[in-house]
């Protein structure tokens, strides 16, 4: 794709985007990827794993989901994520936010007899 094609497109998508009267968005790792945490902490599994969720529980709204939110502003929507690090839940209402394999915020047994 030529640069004159991909501006053309970028063109068309915010055109039919402006003139949508309900936007869907479905979003993966991508959105959090595209913002340019690093993750990476060598130490054992579960000191990774709890410095992971201590790190994207306090990382600040990354600025593609701020864009995004920007580009939504007027919009009736809804978002569809199979993100787990809460960046959604953080940017957007709750209402508005469907993370179908959960998120890191929240806990439950194996057993799934308490929270």
């Amino acid at each position: 794709m030529t640069n004159l094609d991909y501006q053309a497109t970028l063109q068309k998508m915010a055109t039919t985007l402006k003139e949508a009267d309900y936007v869907i968005v479905g979003a993966a790792a991508g959105m959090s990827a595209a913002a340019g945490p690093d993750w990476y902490n060598p130490g054992d599994l579960w000191g990774f794993k709890l410095s992971l969720i201590h790190f994207v529980l306090h990382e600040p709204v990354y600025q593609p989901y701020q864009d995004l939110k920007a580009i939504l502003k007027d919009k009736d929507y809804d978002l569809i994520t199979t993100n787990q690090d809460v960046q959604f839940s953080k940017a957007f209402p709750d209402k508005d936010v469907a993370t179908i394999q959960g998120d890191w915020s929240y806990f439950q047994c194996a057993d799934k007899c308490h929270d």
